[in-house]
């Protein structure tokens, strides 16, 4: 009877200790779900803008160049991320030719990776409209081809790679939960003058304006 009651008691205590353990790892589990790394993106699509010796200026005609953005945002806490960013695109420029200088052309296809710091603007609380900071470092190639149009036509093509530094601002509109519209503009800086294979001295670095509209989307 005594080795009976033993075990009952025994049964009992590992029944309330498992019991304790459970609640505790479920209120952990709980928590992490609450600190857990949320991930959100945008996809969008726009022009681009050349600021270079070689601007883009086309002459009576539009000649688009284009831009294609894929991002993905790592929130650390309800203001700060890391942003990782994706852009391929065309960029095209040329120059107005003067007495002793021939007409200049460029066009490129270009593919940029970059990561940046992501800060939010918009007051706390604020969902459906936000507002972010982006500031950063990336990697520029560029498959370019400069025309040069004077006693003769000379091409000349050559692959071009620059750091870049990317700073832009990002307004977003939820219209659900998970997903909704955003405006994109940045502005990014090389680390060479000669994307446009050609070089002013004087007109310092390169520069590209993006104007991207497209919709963004939060992953659970």
């Amino acid at each position: 009877m005594r080795n009976t009651l033993f075990t009952l008691l025994v049964f009992i205590f590992s029944a309330e200790i498992c019991a304790q353990r459970k609640s505790k790892f479920n209120t952990i589990d709980k928590n992490a779900k609450n600190t857990e790394v949320q991930w959100n993106g945008n996809i969008s699509y726009g022009n681009a803008d050349f600021i270079g010796d070689l601007k883009f200026n086309p002459p009576g005609k539009f000649l688009p160049n284009i831009a294609l953005s894929v991002k993905l945002n790592k929130e650390f806490s309800t203001k700060n991320s890391l942003q990782f960013g994706l852009i391929t695109g065309k960029n095209s420029g040329e120059n107005r030719p003067v007495l002793g200088v021939p007409f200049l052309n460029f066009k490129s296809q270009f593919t940029q990776a970059y990561i940046a710091f992501r800060r939010a603007l918009n007051p706390t609380g604020l969902k459906k409209l936000q507002v972010h900071l982006i500031s950063g470092i990336g990697y520029h190639y560029g498959d370019v081809e400069l025309t040069s149009i004077g006693e003769l036509v000379t091409i000349t093509p050559e692959d071009i790679w620059s750091v870049f530094f990317p700073i832009g601002l990002e307004i977003s509109y939820y219209l659900q939960e998970d997903w909704g519209v955003i405006l994109s503009i940045s502005d990014q800086m090389f680390g060479r003058d000669n994307i446009d294979l050609y070089e002013d001295i004087g007109n310092g670095l390169d520069h590209q304006l993006i104007l991207n509209l497209g919709f963004c989307f939060k992953l659970k």
